[in-house]
């Protein structure tokens, strides 16, 4: 689960690296207007792709991380319910320990 952990937030830096190169490429267009017939230095359409593309990856980061504590969530309440019923029943002792072990 922790893999899953730290894929996500690697994968939210990424994006808010892109989103930042994006933005201030986009932010200093304006300064950087090439001379006439020399062509563009910034494409915008690119830019706008590579902002929603930014957006989306940490869309789908966040969610691999809320995925991640749900099962992370789910195992440690699984585990403590198997405690709690195996503290009041003897049946480990009479059969050994769980496969699990």
């Amino acid at each position: 689960m922790i893999n899953a952990m730290q894929s996500a937030l690697a994968g939210m830096n990424a994006s808010e690296t892109q989103l930042d190169t994006t933005a201030a490429r986009i932010a200093n267009y304006p300064l950087a207007v090439p001379p006439a017939n020399s062509g563009d230095i910034v494409d915008l359409s690119t830019d706008m792709v590579n902002l929603l593309q930014a957006r989306n990856n940490f869309a789908a980061d966040t969610k691999v991380a809320q995925v991640a504590d749900e099962i992370q969530q789910s195992t440690i309440s699984m585990l403590a319910s198997w405690n709690r019923s195996r503290s009041g029943s003897s049946r480990w002792m009479r059969f050994g320990a769980p496969p699990w072990r």
